[in-house]
């Protein structure tokens, strides 16, 4: 049995000076933030906030998945976390600003795979 509701997994991948990569992108002020309000919600024992190494799409971030769903999403902001709280988190609904769209994350990820296999 799953012992919370949600867990989210954060990329907090960090990469030489020049390429993108999410702790560049504020990862770890979004893992604080996000700790921060779910505990004064009083919802720590239904969410878990995971730090996570490299989700593979290094641009845009910071990316985070949100667990059991599998829902995507990029570019969060401090400005986001609470909105993506109360509306993902909250209200179970997506949230819009940042969700990333499945049939292009499925490309994306096919186009991976592809590469891993002719290395």
């Amino acid at each position: 049995m799953e012992p919370f509701k949600y867990r989210l997994f954060v990329c907090i991948r960090e990469r030489p000076l020049g390429k993108s990569a999410c702790a560049a992108s504020g990862a770890h002020e979004i893992v604080s933030l996000l700790k921060s309000e779910i505990a004064q919600r009083d919802l720590a024992a239904e969410i878990k906030v995971n730090t996570s190494s490299c989700l593979d799409l290094c641009s845009g971030g910071p990316h985070l998945i949100v667990y059991p769903e599998g829902i995507w999403y990029s570019g969060l902001t401090a400005e986001h976390v609470v909105p993506f709280i109360e509306t993902q988190l909250i209200k179970g609904e997506r949230y819009q600003p940042c969700v990333r769209d499945e049939a292009e994350l499925n490309d994306f990820f096919e186009g991976v795979k592809e590469k891993k296999r002719t290395v």
